[in-house]
């Protein structure tokens, strides 16, 4: 049965009208939500930088949170973002940046910790970046007014030192302060008896056992098969130019080339015996200094 024109054309105004208004309700909908989500607010950019340092992207990091500094309203906790700053700047290994960022952040403060724990990051930066002579100079620059910190910035001195291989230095940097009870103090000190104890061989005296016996200063230090090689080496070039000179006298070319090809490996084995024993304490130091990565996790900075 047909329906009559003016109903179905009333039906299909109505249909219009409740489309017109679903769609206009979506919209505003949208659009609220769209305001409500402000990607370029001050605490988007705040939560986005701390996501990035939660997962370990610190240039980036560092960048959000100075974009942070520039469009925050108020200057409030701006010390702590600038130490966030200066922590991702120096886990990114970007070392000189980090540094202003620290003084920023120590700033005006007065708290006695805050400044201690400023010092401590930026002495333990130059370590991270392979500098220990710069990391013990700042460490000795600072004078900690908290108890805890004065162990901290001690043992650091005391890693530093042994990086540098100075172990008597480092022993001495552990005296004179309580470390009873410290554990890493007392670690540190045994690596520190241990450098001292070492067994090296001299190179000098490496250099005169091959002068007096081809290849004796090798075997001094250790390498029994290149002394073998060379005292027989030497030896054959050796008898060889005595035999040419003894059957042609002077006029031997046989003689004269043997003759200086023993020589070159006589002078060789000194110098070799030399290097020798200086890779052998080299090698001995760097055994023992691959055994302190542990002690130097427990010094960094608390994040």
């Amino acid at each position: 049965m047909l329906q009559p024109a003016g109903r179905g054309e009333s039906l299909g105004k109505a249909l219009m009208r409740r489309t017109w208004w679903l769609a206009a309700g979506l919209a505003l909908l949208a659009a609220r939500g769209a305001a409500q989500t402000d990607y370029f607010s001050p605490g988007s950019v705040r939560r986005f930088a701390d996501y990035l340092y939660s997962e370990q992207q610190f240039a980036r990091a560092a960048g959000e949170y100075q974009r942070y500094l520039l469009i925050a309203d108020s200057a409030q906790g701006r010390d702590t973002i600038e130490f966030r700053i200066a922590q991702c700047l120096r886990r990114a290994k970007q070392q000189e940046q980090a540094l202003v960022h620290y003084e920023r952040a120590a700033g005006s403060n007065p708290d006695a910790e805050w400044r201690d724990r400023l010092a401590y990051e930026v002495a333990f930066s130059w370590l991270e970046v392979g500098k220990p002579a710069q990391s013990i100079a700042s460490a000795q620059s600072h004078t900690p007014a908290v108890p805890g910190y004065r162990g901290r910035f001690r043992n650091l001195t005391a890693l530093n030192y042994l990086y540098l291989k100075q172990w008597g230095a480092a022993q001495a940097a552990l005296r004179g302060d309580a470390t009873q009870g410290d554990t890493i103090a007392q670690q540190l000190e045994t690596f520190a008896l241990e450098g001292i104890r070492l067994p090296r061989r001299s190179p000098a005296l490496a250099g005169v056992m091959s002068a007096v016996i081809p290849g004796a200063g090798k075997a001094y230090a250790g390498r029994i098969p290149d002394a073998l090689f060379s005292l027989a080496t030497i030896g054959l070039t050796g008898w060889q130019a005595y035999e040419g000179f003894r059957r042609d006298s002077l006029k031997s070319v046989s003689g004269w080339i043997y003759g200086t090809l023993a020589v070159g490996l006589y002078v060789g084995d000194i110098w070799g015996s030399v290097v020798a024993a200086l890779q052998h304490n080299e090698r001995a130091e760097d055994a023992l200094l691959s055994r302190i990565g542990d002690l130097r996790v427990k010094l960094e900075p608390a994040q």
